[in-house]
C-alpha cells in the first residue's frame, strides 16, 4: 500500500506542477500579446515553448503512472483486502479526473493559443 500512495503522491505532486505551468503558459502569452519589439517576441516565445514542451512531458509522465496504479491495482486486488481495493480504485478515479479536468483546461489555451496564430 505504501507504494501505491507513493504513486498518489507523485501524481499530485506532477499535477501541480502542471496546473503551475499552465498558469505561467497563460500568463506569458498575455504578456506576449502585448509585445511589439520582435526579439522581445522570440525570446518570450522561447519561454511559450519550453513551457508547452513541460507540460508536455509531465503530462506523459502522470498517464505512465495512472497506467501503473492501474496495473498494479488489478493485480493486488486479490491480495488486499476489499476495503483497500475500493480506496485504491477510488483514489485512482479521483487523479484521473483530476489530470483530464486538468488537460481539458490545457488544451483550451493550447487550442486559444494556436488559433490566435501567436505560437507558429
Amino acid at each position: 500500500m505504501n507504494d501505491f500512495f507513493a504513486d498518489v503522491a507523485q501524481v499530485k505532486k506532477a499535477l501541480k506542477k502542471m496546473e503551475k505551468n499552465i498558469e505561467a503558459l497563460e500568463k506569458e502569452y498575455q504578456e506576449q500579446l502585448h509585445k511589439i519589439a520582435g526579439s522581445d517576441k522570440k525570446a518570450q516565445q522561447m519561454v511559450v515553448d519550453g513551457l508547452i514542451d513541460d507540460i508536455s512531458a509531465t503530462a506523459r509522465e502522470i498517464q505512465a503512472l495512472l497506467k501503473k496504479m492501474a496495473d498494479r491495482t488489478e493485480r493486488e486486488q486479490a491480495d488486499v483486502g476489499p476495503a483497500e481495493s475500493r480506496i485504491r480504485k477510488n483514489l485512482h478515479t479521483t487523479l484521473i479526473t483530476k489530470f483530464t479536468d486538468t488537460m481539458q483546461i490545457y488544451q483550451g489555451l493550447f487550442n486559444y493559443i494556436i488559433g490566435r496564430g501567436i505560437n507558429q
